[in-house]
């Protein structure tokens, strides 16, 4: 059996298999987890899908893909502290009061609707499906309602509509910067 070059590779790979040991981390201490631990398993899933995401883009030497997440997952943070502050609204369990959007669901959409859109479902699959658990633990930890998870989904979900395009390996874009100016590459392959 002949064996693709790394850069040739689907992305849907690399994603798969984080995305499956993960899910073995996680597995046995689903059924008792604590609330805490819960808290945890979030926090840990929503900083591990934009590093998935900035990772499929240094696996793939995606230059344009870096910017566009970077861009996406800016404007949903940057939305979603602009919407904390101005919404009041209270968690369930009454901590605090910036609970719509839910941070955690729209950063881990936003990372889920990236990969999905520049790379295809192959990849995007598994990222929703995490991104859809880092939903469903900040319910069942009491730290967000539904109204609060949807929100950030769709905040993050529309971030990278905005900014990220599908992949294309035939025309490279690549910015530069010299002694003697500036300016774009151009690489085309066909």
């Amino acid at each position: 059996m002949q064996r693709l070059p790394a850069q040739n590779r689907q992305p849907g790979s690399q994603l798969r298999l984080v995305t499956t040991i993960i899910l073995l981390i996680l597995m046995p201490i689903l059924a008792g987890a604590s609330d805490s631990s819960r808290n945890t398993q979030a926090d840990v899933l929503a900083i591990g899908l934009p590093i998935t995401a900035f990772a499929l883009t240094g696996l793939k030497n995606d230059q344009q893909g870096t910017w566009a997440a970077t861009k996406s997952l800016g404007l949903t943070v940057a939305g979603t502290l602009a919407l904390n502050t101005l919404v009041h609204k209270n968690t369930p369990s009454a901590d605090d009061d910036d609970a719509f959007p839910s941070g955690h669901s729209a950063v881990s959409f936003s990372s889920a609707a990236f990969i999905q859109r520049r790379y295809g479902w192959q990849a995007g699959l598994p990222a929703y499906a995490v991104a859809g658990y880092v939903g469903w633990l900040r319910v069942k930890t009491d730290e967000h309602d539904w109204a609060d998870v949807l929100g950030g989904a769709a905040l993050g979900i529309a971030s990278s509509t905005l900014f990220t395009q599908r992949w294309s390996e035939k025309v490279v874009l690549s910015p530069w910067i010299g002694p003697g100016g500036a300016g774009i590459a151009v690489h085309a392959s066909w």
